[in-house]
């Protein structure tokens, strides 16, 4: 008689459960969560803070297996394994854990999860990738407001910023540190410090695409054509490989156009636009930040592409 494998009578016991739990729909939300892979999700959320996304999707993954009795942690697993793809450049897999996340919403949706407001804003705009013309959020027609760090509202910028520091100094790889950092000084009109932050951010993370985009967009705000040339020239290189709000990409790609327009590359602008006319709409514009004078400039170049391709 051929004898039972341990794996064997595990996924058998794994079965008979499945085979009890699952015609009861309500036990999804009454049944206590498993205090091991309670522990190995907070295990994953603070890998995941401080930006290994391997490993925190790894336990997110086992954690997934063992939390099927809580609608709510499931969901919380799919998003977080949603977002860990999306910084891992694994564009199909946070896709679908995106998509499997919303099975296990209920009627509030994903806010019924209580996420934080960092993880809400960019699980949004990890959204807006794969449905542009629908919201995450039922009701709400505008994005999130990106949130600020906790620190700026309580008025401790300077322990903040200490921390913060710290961090990255012992953990060069933890990106959502050097963002917060970031948005501390420009909170504090801080420029020079800001800007430090961001060239330290994609000097130990060089495949950070939206520390370039940020960078040459304050470098161009500052007049420093040739930086703002390099670093969104790299955020458009990146682009290839790597997801990137359409707001994001639409900002880059005038600010660049603008870019060689100003230092006197017209050809290179009006190629720059050509390339990309089909990203560059009215209504893609609409929702970027540029002065009147920008945006009226960048209207000409467009329509110039426009009238000579045709």
């Amino acid at each position: 008689m051929k004898r039972i494998s341990k794996r064997q009578i595990i996924l058998m016991a794994v079965g008979l459960c499945l085979l009890f739990i699952w015609p009861r729909p309500e036990f999804l939300t009454a049944q206590q969560v498993d205090p091991f892979y309670k522990q190995l999700y907070d295990k994953a959320v603070n890998a995941y803070r401080v930006g290994d996304y391997k490993e925190a999707a790894r336990d997110f993954e086992v954690g997934l297996f063992g939390l099927l009795s809580s609608r709510e942690y499931s969901a919380k697993c799919n998003v977080y394994l949603s977002l860990c793809s999306f910084f891992r450049k694994d564009r199909q897999k946070c896709r679908e854990y995106l998509d499997a996340a919303q099975k296990h919403l209920d009627e509030e949706g994903f806010l019924g999860l209580e996420l934080d407001a960092q993880d809400l804003f960019n699980l949004e705009s990890v959204w807006y990738l794969f449905y542009p013309r629908t919201s995450i959020f039922p009701g709400r027609n505008e994005p999130l407001e990106k949130p600020r760090t906790n620190h700026v509202s309580t008025g401790n910028s300077e322990e903040a910023i200490e921390a913060l520091e710290g961090r990255i100094s012992t953990q060069p790889k933890a990106i959502y540190a050097y963002y917060e950092l970031y948005d501390l000084y420009v909170h504090e009109d801080n420029n020079r410090r800001a800007k430090k932050t961001l060239e330290k951010l994609i000097k130990n993370n060089s495949r950070e695409i939206k520390g370039y985009y940020l960078l040459g967009k304050m470098e161009y705000r500052e007049r420093d054509f040739r930086g703002a040339g390099k670093h969104l020239e790299r955020f458009l290189n990146l682009s290839k490989d790597v997801p990137v709000e359409n707001t994001i990409m639409t900002e880059s790609l005038a600010l660049l156009i603008l870019n060689y327009n100003s230092r006197g590359n017209k050809k290179k602008a009006q190629e720059l636009a050509l390339d990309y006319l089909n990203q560059l709409t009215e209504t893609a514009l609409q929702a970027v930040s540029l002065t009147d004078a920008e945006m009226a400039a960048l209207r000409d170049i467009i329509k110039l592409v426009r009238r000579l391709s045709d």
